[in-house]
């Protein structure tokens, strides 16, 4: 069994990976590549990784530092203001909730045959009772389901 390495190899590698393959080598250098089967290989298959990996640099698009640091800040500084507003969503579904359970209480401490009495003569006492609790629930539930 033969040996598949080279005491040049190494030599060779450096020099197509620094770019100074096949210029700025020397004549006896280019020579032992051409005739060593080993060092022929190595010099194909390091030129192709290196075209490679020029290609691969220059088509990679890469954003600028500024832009990866301002879009950090900008999501930093959302989740703190979400983090910030999660106390004041609880507060409005728990007025929300508190609305809704006074709704209920004052209906049922009416009674349904008050309130049916009501619809059928209405006051303007009702009506202002009416408008203001709508006009104050359709508030609170702006403020709970908009999210601003």
């Amino acid at each position: 069994m033969s040996a598949m390495e080279c005491e040049r190899e190494i030599e060779i590698v450096e020099a197509v990976t620094c770019g100074r393959w096949p210029a700025a080598t020397s004549e006896e250098l280019q020579t032992h590549a051409a005739g060593c089967p080993i060092c022929s290989d190595v010099v194909r298959v390091a030129v192709a990784l290196t075209e490679e990996k020029e290609n691969g640099l220059q088509m990679a698009r890469v954003p600028s530092a500024g832009l990866v640091w301002w879009r950090s800040e900008m999501r930093a500084r959302r989740d703190a203001v979400n983090r910030a507003v999660r106390p004041l969503r609880i507060v409005e579904w728990t007025a929300m909730a508190c609305v809704l359970a006074a709704i209920a209480a004052v209906l049922v401490w009416v009674g349904p045959a008050a309130v049916a009495g009501m619809l059928w003569q209405p006051s303007l006492a009702f009506f202002i009772g009416l408008g203001v609790l709508i006009l104050l629930s359709t508030l609170v539930y702006y403020f709970v389901v908009s999210g601003d």
